[in-house]
């Protein structure tokens, strides 16, 4: 789309951070995204973090650069001088984003961004906000399912495939908490699972930043009845887990995803601040949420991985229900929302005309 005062395409820069303490989430989410403004404008992906993080961007048709510092990424945006800035973050230093958004439109896709309420424009996955939000701020939100974030390498599964892999005699379930996970939350949720009596098929997904020792993962399944698995994949993760009937997940973006394609959760937070994030899938029965039973969260996901291998039933139901739930379109809707706001109501108000 052109600018309608310059006639030259409008020009978006998506800036986000990835690494083993900030996830790399941010990065998966900001890479679909960038993709769909490259179709309506001159678009580029500045993602601060380790040269490394190369390979998750792949072969995604974008212009993207990888810097190593704030101030590196100020310095490309300068050069690039964008009229719509797009942060996916954690964190940012107040003088970075200052300096980044001076005289540009900004706009937030992180509900947990230190500046979230700085941003003239905030796209939310869920109608539910964070409890500790001021109830008046000048952000611009645009919330709810249809602003969920959908990769292309997502697909969903199929009635009669999930039915199929339901009722295979083994239950099919997979552990997938994050691209770098570092509590390292994955060995523990293993550890537990596989003292589960009934004999199970367990993938586990180890993300590209998985940092830990993998002869951790040896000496826990050694002796275990069940058949476990474990898988290095970026975009191939659904693949296998369009074979499950469940997947336990640290309810990110993966958890909408599951949702999307119908695969049923059980969701283990970091903290319980965080649950307004999935509490709109929970009250839509497509996934659960293992911190609220006055238990360990680890105890409350063996427990509901019992309760649900002893009534398939359930998972089923749980599948039916995410049917038409999150669709495949937020990254679109985004992208056209944005540059319908940038036009409507930024360039009219003459902070930057040209």
């Amino acid at each position: 789309m052109t600018h309608p005062k310059t006639g030259k395409p409008i020009r978006v820069m998506l800036v986000c951070r990835a690494s083993t303490t900030d996830g790399l989430g941010h990065l998966m989410r900001s890479r679909a995204v960038s993709q769909a403004f490259s179709k309506i404008g001159e678009t580029l992906l500045v993602v601060i973090g380790s040269s490394q993080l190369r390979s998750l961007i792949g072969d995604a048709t974008v212009n993207y650069r990888i810097v190593e510092s704030e101030e590196a990424a100020l310095a490309i945006g300068n050069e690039f001088s964008p009229e719509i800035v797009v942060f996916d973050m954690l964190r940012i230093t107040s003088k970075t984003y200052d300096e980044m958004t001076r005289n540009t439109m900004s706009v937030n896709l992180s509900p947990v961004f230190t500046h979230w309420n700085q941003a003239n424009l905030f796209f939310h996955r869920t109608k539910y906000p964070d409890p500790t939000w001021p109830s008046e701020n000048d952000t611009a939100i645009r919330s709810g399912l249809k602003y969920a974030t959908i990769g292309s390498h997502c697909t969903r599964i199929s009635a009669n495939d999930f039915r199929r892999n339901m009722l295979r005699p083994t239950l099919s379930l997979a552990v997938s908490m994050g691209g770098a996970d570092a509590s390292n939350k994955t060995l523990q949720v293993v550890r537990e699972v596989s003292r589960i009596p009934q004999k199970m098929t367990l993938w586990v997904m180890l993300g590209e930043g998985y940092a830990h020792s993998y002869q951790d993962f040896v000496d826990c399944i050694r002796d275990s009845q069940h058949e476990i698995i474990l898988a290095k994949t970026k975009d191939s993760m659904w693949q296998i887990l369009g074979r499950c009937s469940l997947v336990i997940l640290a309810g990110g973006t993966t958890t909408y995803e599951a949702t999307y394609a119908g695969l049923p959760s059980i969701n283990l937070l970091s903290t319980p601040k965080h649950f307004f994030l999935i509490q709109e899938l929970v009250e839509e029965k497509v996934g659960f949420y293992a911190n609220d039973a006055g238990q360990s969260d680890l105890g409350r996901t063996v427990d509901l991985i019992n309760q649900l291998e002893k009534n398939r039933e359930e998972l089923y139901l749980m599948h039916k229900h995410a049917k038409n739930l999150v669709d495949e379109k937020g990254v679109h809707r985004i992208a056209e929302e944005t540059i319908q706001f940038y036009i409507k109501n930024w360039l009219r108000s003459g902070i930057r005309a040209a």
